[in-house]
């Protein structure tokens, strides 16, 4: 990263006391996922003989999608020409919205368990990838049990030498991963209608002046996607938009990108495809420095309290 020019600057942000959230930016990341992506770039990056395998120990997904309490569940990324605008950005959304206790897209009496096979195939499809009809069966058939004891057990607040039953729902809302920051910010946040538009035209507004690039994507509900280390406290759970949520965010943000460079001439550097550090991104088939170079200590993330 560092001989192309990239830097990724790595912060770390308390979400609860049992859930710390790694932070990144200095746009080395995005640099990385576009060279995985290239079926030609990520060639030199190949390991031959290689085979793919991966440890899905606590993944769960087991929970039905989350209706928006206000209407609307917003997937939000947007990108900073500095750190003052995301917090400028932040304050913003918060004045709009109510604040976080308003905007967050989860809450407790919310929750309830899928039951379907289509709602719980992904979980059976990643954790019996390998195993046979009669075992993906067995599985779902598992997880029904595994949810109406759950159910059970929260719905009478029980209380076992690991796990107090009563407390998970709430402990599940403040574990939540919904505002994240990956060289650029993340956020799924739900709203009304009319909150929707008033944060529409504040980005728009300060997208037109050259602060910030954003995409965007408007669903009705958010899902849900968990890691599980313990059921006492120590879970962490992924919120996105349903219907495309992230995905298609990014993709208004990518077309929006194609259209701004289609209008500067090659020799144009966008103020917005900077990384924070500074440093614009070098085309991916510039010539590498002989030696890495470090990256500057400079600021590169937002005030966290902004979170």
């Amino acid at each position: 990263m560092y001989a192309a020019g990239q830097t990724i600057g790595v912060s770390k942000l308390t979400v609860s006391p049992h859930y710390q959230q790694a932070c990144f930016s200095g746009g080395g990341i995005r640099y990385a996922e576009k060279i995985l992506k290239d079926p030609v770039l990520n060639q030199a990056f190949l390991i031959e003989g290689a085979q793919p395998s991966a440890d899905y120990s606590g993944f769960e997904c087991r929970w039905s999608n989350v209706s928006s309490r206000h209407g609307e569940t917003l997937s939000l990324i947007i990108e900073a020409s500095s750190p003052q605008q995301y917090e400028l950005v932040l304050q913003q959304l918060q004045q709009i919205t109510g604040g976080r206790e308003h905007y967050h897209p989860i809450a407790s009496e919310q929750l309830s368990f899928a039951w379907s096979p289509a709602r719980l195939a992904t979980e059976t499809r990643i954790r019996t990838a390998t195993h046979s009809l009669i075992s993906r069966c067995k599985y779902y058939l598992h997880l029904v049990f595994m949810n109406l004891v759950g159910g059970w057990l929260m719905s009478r607040k029980v209380k076992t030498d690991t796990t107090d039953w009563g407390a998970y729902k709430q402990d599940f809302v403040t574990n939540c991963d919904f505002i994240k920051f990956e060289d650029g910010l993340k956020m799924c946040i739900s709203c009304t209608p009319a909150q929707r538009e008033a944060i529409m035209q504040f980005l728009s507004s300060q997208e037109q002046t050259g602060q910030i690039a954003f995409g965007v994507h408007v669903a009705g509900a958010a899902l849900i996607t968990c890691m599980i280390t313990a059921y006492q406290s120590e879970h962490i759970h992924f919120i996105d938009g349903a219907d495309g949520g992230y995905s298609l965010a990014a993709l208004d943000l990518k077309k929006k990108r194609a259209c701004k460079a289609n209008k500067h001439s090659p020799g144009t550097t966008l103020k917005l495809n900077k990384p924070l550090s500074g440093k614009s991104v070098p085309s991916l088939n510039a010539r590498r420095p002989s030696a890495p170079q470090q990256p500057e200590n400079r600021p590169l993330l937002p005030n966290q309290n902004t979170f």
